[in-house]
């Protein structure tokens, strides 16, 4: 079965590898470029709902513009749809991806100069050099070297990096500090960690595996309802982005079941995790 949200298709144009698959007026290669604003909403339909957004340095591949935007899909996840042409621009060397929530950047490599901009978790940047504390990012200025890591240096606790997130207000289909919902978060700070994360909360329940008893849950794991999910923390703490509260929180995960049980508002599905992953496990 097709899902629509990982086809390049819009009927009236495909992706190539799509041509015997899909039936489209035309077929296109298309075109990869990036994204050169802090965070371009992606909408499966033209000034639809926004489905998922892409951030800084992160390359979408486009197979037809139009006066709705350019329609294509993001190389992060496969996700198709629409994004304002304007968010987008030719595609540049990247070396190293933001870890924090957000960085600044400053035209010298001087905290006590004005900040000429700043960048979220997970945008991709060009170092070019360093001085002091300072990467110099091309044609940008300078950030903390502190706030970035490449492939050699890849962050490690999963907890950590979502825990960043505590007080970020949640937003449907955000996937950065000004917003972020349930399944942008823990596609964000997996992505950090290296895993190939996908977007929505439905695939990383299939793509993750269940685990069959609870008293087996540990630390960095996941517990799932149908259109939900978070990170259980070592606690026994759910950490996860919810409309109950409009922002990241940490909080009992018993009391989150307890909640959505009576609500009646979404079925609980179980609990997840990565594969081959050791964590130290918490009592039940």
């Amino acid at each position: 079965m097709i899902d629509p949200r990982l086809t390049l298709t819009n009927g009236r144009v495909a992706v190539s590898t799509l041509k015997g698959v899909v039936d489209a007026e035309s077929y296109h290669d298309g075109q990869w470029r990036q994204c050169i604003v802090q965070a371009a909403d992606l909408r499966s339909v033209p000034n639809g709902p926004v489905s998922c957004q892409i951030v800084f340095g992160e390359r979408f591949r486009v197979i037809e513009d139009s006066s709705d935007g350019s329609f294509g899909q993001s190389e992060r996840d496969g996700y198709v749809g629409y994004v304002s042409a304007e968010s987008l621009g030719d595609c540049t060397k990247r070396t190293h991806w933001v870890k924090c929530v957000s960085t600044i950047a400053y035209p010298k490599p001087d905290v006590k100069t004005s900040p000429i901009g700043w960048f979220p978790f997970g945008a991709r940047l060009e170092v070019v050099g360093a001085t002091g504390s300072f990467y110099e990012i091309k044609e940008v200025g300078f950030v903390p070297a502190m706030h970035l890591y490449d492939e050699s240096s890849r962050p490690s606790d999963l907890l950590n990096l979502a825990k960043q997130f505590l007080g970020v207000p949640y937003l449907w289909g955000g996937n950065g500090p000004l917003g972020i919902d349930c399944s942008g978060l823990v596609q964000m700070t997996l992505l950090a960690v290296g895993y190939s994360c996908p977007r929505d909360s439905d695939m990383q329940w299939n793509w993750m595996s269940s685990i069959g008893k609870e008293s087996d849950v540990q630390a960095d794991d996941f517990a799932f309802w149908n259109g939900h999910v978070g990170i259980v923390d070592e606690g026994r703490q759910l950490v996860h982005a919810t409309a109950h509260s409009m922002q990241v929180v940490c909080e009992s995960l018993d009391v989150v079941r307890e909640r959505i049980a009576s609500e009646a508002r979404s079925e609980f599905l179980g609990f997840a995790r990565l594969p081959e992953k050791n964590r130290q496990r918490f009592a039940v």
